[in-house]
């Protein structure tokens, strides 16, 4: 189901890290307590390069709200395509391009025998020091041990993670102690039930008039 409600839930969640990151507001409340005033990071949104892993419908939209704010963004999709001012690549090098060099990763493929397991240690290593990951996908996407590896040789700086392969995630879990992850129960995006209805009516719709609903499924691709 297409649900364009569902997909700027899911940018406005994902703009809250990427900003929040990229100036670096979570520093400032130490700083508060201590009495401190001091900036720590006026760089332009231009400096700060995002990578999409996917570029459906949900990787569109945040990818236009991102350049409304002016960051430039790179997508990684399964396949080559037009994406306008947003640049598209695939493969494993466009893969290994999207970790060099995003100083903020978003998350939001779709689980496919493809995609299982994608963030690993080999992209993690090709992450930069100061880059947020911020995992949106399926908790199937991320090797959880890799990635506390990966956080603890500080590459990826940060993680903000609302989705895991146990959910909810178990009480011994280590990601709900280690101080560079930022945890939320999957709470990023929600179909509204309203939203959501006159989705699936515009879609029987679609299918009594002997078209095809939107979002339609390709069992081969898995998507």
């Amino acid at each position: 189901m297409v649900n364009p409600e569902q997909a700027r839930m899911m940018a406005e969640f994902a703009i809250w890290y990427i900003t929040g990151w990229h100036r670096r507001m979570w520093s400032y409340a130490p700083q508060q307590s201590a009495g401190i005033w001091q900036v720590i990071n006026l760089a332009t949104p231009s400096d700060f390069p995002v990578g999409l892993l996917g570029y459906g419908n949900m990787g569109k939209t945040l990818a236009a709200a991102l350049g409304v704010l002016g960051f430039p963004v790179t997508a990684y999709a399964g396949s080559p395509r037009e994406g306008g001012e947003v640049r598209v690549v695939s493969g494993p090098d466009g893969l290994s391009q999207i970790a060099r060099t995003s100083s903020a990763v978003v998350n939001l493929l779709p689980l496919t025998d493809q995609t299982r397991g994608i963030l690993c240690t080999g992209f993690f290593e090709r992450m930069r020091d100061d880059a947020i990951l911020i995992q949106l996908g399926r908790g199937g996407h991320l090797i959880e041990e890799d990635l506390l590896a990966a956080l603890d040789n500080n590459r990826p700086a940060m993680a903000a993670l609302d989705v895991t392969a146990t959910e909810p995630l178990p009480a011994d879990h280590p990601f709900w102690s280690h101080g560079k992850v930022m945890l939320t129960p999957h709470v990023a995006s929600e179909s509204d039930p309203a939203t959501a209805a006159r989705v699936i009516a515009e879609g029987i719709l679609n299918f009594e008039r002997g078209e095809a609903p939107v979002g339609l499924v390709d069992r081969q691709k898995g998507y």
